[in-house]
């Protein structure tokens, strides 16, 4: 087989690139250090900004592009504005409308003093009308059951145009129930009436209509509080999915990773990068809805590869921090470079759209890409310098080269770990008896010779026995070679 590199070859490469040379000799040294933590910290803290200050909104009108009904909405938008109104139901479920008429009316009066509902909206109603009707006519309602035989007669006659929003069951007893009925009603909303204000209107009038009638189990409902709904717990629901992924991210990349630390700087990358997303959304002046969310939560999974990758060379690489981080550079920096440079171009086309989710996909996506290369190639070396994990060593201190046929380049590895050595221990090497100034580097070139040997005889001796079915216990017995002086490997 053809000889294999060096091992300083094979876990040193070159330098030689932008990355691994004079970028990387910037952006480590002392001043660019402290100048990458600084801006990173700004970028932190704008970001958190935004965080406490974007909003949650969604309006159909960001989907409309041309035509009739953008000229329309256009058009309302100019001259109605000011005071837009939106019809909302009060609704009242299957009750004795009779035994809880005072829960009827004050229902109906506190209803229509909240500031947000239009009074003139509520009259006339249904009940209302009923019991003008009543006292017009002189009947007699003393009981549920007059109060059956008269609804039904109002409502087959003089309060036809109330039958719609009352529902009778006039077959099950033996007069007519209410089912349920509802009361039309408008609602106004200014035009500075965020999402916000219009959850606090709903759960505050869900409130009030609960505690006035509970035993007619009111409900309050438009089409529209859907949407409202979603934006009660839009906000809690992104940060909750945010941290679950985090958490699961986290506990991927300790095992991949296979380093506490390594696995919390690179999960510290992905945090910065959502956290930045979701600030954005204030500073783009675009608000918090499902489609913004979307992208919010995803950002999780696109700033995890790059700090990943950087953080997994750096711990493969020997030498100091510094170093390890510059081999990392000069190894992953034009990938990743290119890789983010290729995904901006790809996605530079949506930049000219005027729908919202393309415009949504273009600022988000792009943020997260740029985001995620200022990560690895910037903040995730600089930390790496600072508190990168160690090199890669075995139980007794030896630099943990192995590969898939086990440990190759043995020689240089003994050779560095020995260059550590104590200088007692150095020496005495050279003051074994008959040696002299010509045989003192003999043990050194013994010793590699011996482990050449060592391992030629050993990686014959697994061609043999895999046959046998002992190859667990040869990949034992090479897994580790005790460090010891050179020269009684030699002997």
């Amino acid at each position: 087989p053809p000889p294999r590199p060096p091992l300083e070859a094979r876990r040193k490469p070159s330098t030689d690139n932008f990355f691994g040379g004079p970028y990387a000799r910037l952006l480590l040294s002392p001043p660019g250090i402290a100048v990458v933590l600084a801006a990173t910290a700004a970028l932190a803290a704008v970001s958190i900004v935004g965080c406490a200050r974007f909003t949650s909104d969604f309006s159909y009108n960001w989907f409309v592009v041309g035509g009739y009904q953008e000229r329309a909405l256009d058009y309302t938008d100019k001259h109605y504005s000011s005071q837009q109104t939106r019809f909302v139901g009060l609704y009242t479920k299957r009750a004795d409308y009779y035994a809880h008429r005072d829960s009827m009316d004050d229902l109906l009066e506190a209803y229509q003093d909240e500031p947000y509902v239009v009074t003139s909206s509520i009259e006339p109603n249904w009940w209302s009308s009923y019991w003008d009707w009543v006292d017009t006519t002189d009947r007699l309602v003393n009981s549920s059951e007059t109060f059956g035989l008269s609804l039904a007669a109002y409502l087959d006659d003089d309060g036809s145009n109330f039958a719609p929003s009352v529902v009778l069951d006039r077959e099950s007893e033996a007069y007519p129930v209410v089912l349920a009925a509802r009361v039309d009603t408008l609602w106004r909303q200014k035009k500075s009436h965020d999402s916000l204000d219009a959850v606090r209107d709903m759960q505050d009038c869900r409130s009030l209509i609960r505690d006035k009638a509970r035993a007619l189990d009111p409900v309050v409902y438009r089409p529209r509080f859907v949407w409202t709904e979603g934006f009660a717990v839009i906000v809690h629901e992104t940060l909750f999915s945010i941290s679950i992924a985090i958490t699961v991210v986290f506990a991927i990349l300790c095992i991949l990773l296979g380093d506490i630390r390594a696995a919390l700087l690179v999960s510290s990358m992905v945090g910065l990068v959502c956290t930045t997303t979701l600030g954005s959304i204030y500073w783009y002046e675009d608000y918090l809805n499902p489609i913004s969310a979307f992208f919010i939560i995803i950002a999780v999974g696109l700033s995890s590869d790059a700090p990943a990758h950087v953080c997994h060379v750096f711990q493969q690489a020997l030498g100091t921090h510094r170093e390890r981080a510059t081999q990392a550079l000069a190894e992953l920096g034009p990938s990743v470079f290119k890789g983010g440079i290729s995904t901006l171009t790809g996605i530079a086309v949506l930049g000219a759209t005027v729908t919202y989710v393309f415009q949504t996909f273009f600022r988000f996506l792009m943020t997260i890409i740029i985001m995620s290369v200022y990560c690895g190639l910037v903040v995730m070396p600089v930390l790496l310098v600072l508190v990168g994990p160690p090199e890669p060593r075995d139980d007794e201190g030896l630099v943990a080269v192995k590969t898939a046929v086990g440990y190759q380049g043995i020689e240089e590895s003994r050779t560095l770990s020995h260059s550590r050595l104590p200088a007692t221990r150095t020496a005495s090497t050279s003051k074994l008896p008959g040696s002299d100034e010509s045989s003192s580097q003999l043990p050194e070139s013994r010793t590699a010779s011996f482990f050449n040997k060592l391992i030629e005889s050993r990686t014959a001796s697994r061609d043999n026995l895999k046959h046998t079915g002992a190859e667990s216990r040869f990949s034992s017995s090479t897994s580790r070679i005790p460090e010891e002086e050179p020269a009684q490997c030699a002997a």
